[in-house]
């Protein structure tokens, strides 16, 4: 913690930790001399710049480096991650064009904080917290929720977005792919707004509104 230098945007990220406990993802963050840091893993939170909001402002990311933690080199990678890329989407419309003879409309679906939306196992939350300076102060905040830059996280949203495709393929009937947090598909125009409003209750009723 000595070590430690403060973030150039470290109020984005202190405001971002904050919001995040509110939203039950985090533990509220605290003076590091209130934190036990012999009996938990602590990653160090850095703010990564995302381009410009409507307003002018610059849009920060925050992002906790488990691989100089050493969460992520003991983390083992136990699947084969699939990802629905450009070829499936073109298969998807081409049997559109022949069976309709329309021409498909694509649609897509960016899930919101798809990793936040994971939660940890109470038993690994040891080694899920985050350490960042703000003020001239030292915090240290707990992840309830998956962060992102752990492996782990890749592979535990893995799970839930297969699961998601799965019910919107085998019950709903909808063409769709995957590609990270990223759903997407076609279908005819008549019934792309209906599919639209189906994908994102389908993704509210099983992960929450937000």
């Amino acid at each position: 913690a000595g070590k430690l230098k403060q973030d150039e945007h470290s109020g984005e990220l202190f405001s971002q930790t904050l919001k995040s406990a509110e939203m039950g993802r985090m533990t509220a963050p605290r003076p590091i001399e209130e934190a036990d840091l012999s009996s938990i893993r602590v990653s160090q939170r850095f703010s990564v710049e995302q381009g410009l909001r409507k307003d002018g402002s610059v849009k920060v990311r925050c992002v906790d480096g488990c691989t100089e933690s050493g969460v992520n080199p003991c983390t083992e990678k136990t699947e084969h991650l699939e990802l629905d890329n450009l070829d499936f989407l073109f298969e998807v419309m081409r049997q559109i064009w022949q069976q309709s003879g329309t021409i498909p409309h694509v649609f897509k679906a960016d899930i919101d904080s798809a990793y936040c939306r994971v939660p940890i196992m109470p038993q690994h939350r040891w080694a899920a917290n985050v350490i960042f300076a703000h003020d001239e102060k030292t915090y240290v905040a707990g992840h309830l929720a998956m962060p992102f830059g752990a492996t782990s996280s890749v592979f535990g949203w893995s799970r839930i977005g297969a699961a998601l495709v799965r019910i919107l393929r085998v019950i709903l009937k909808i063409p769709v792919g995957i590609y990270v947090d990223d759903l997407h598909g076609a279908e005819r125009p008549e019934c792309i707004k209906h599919t639209n409003e189906c994908v994102a209750r389908l993704i509210k009723c099983v992960l929450g509104r937000s």
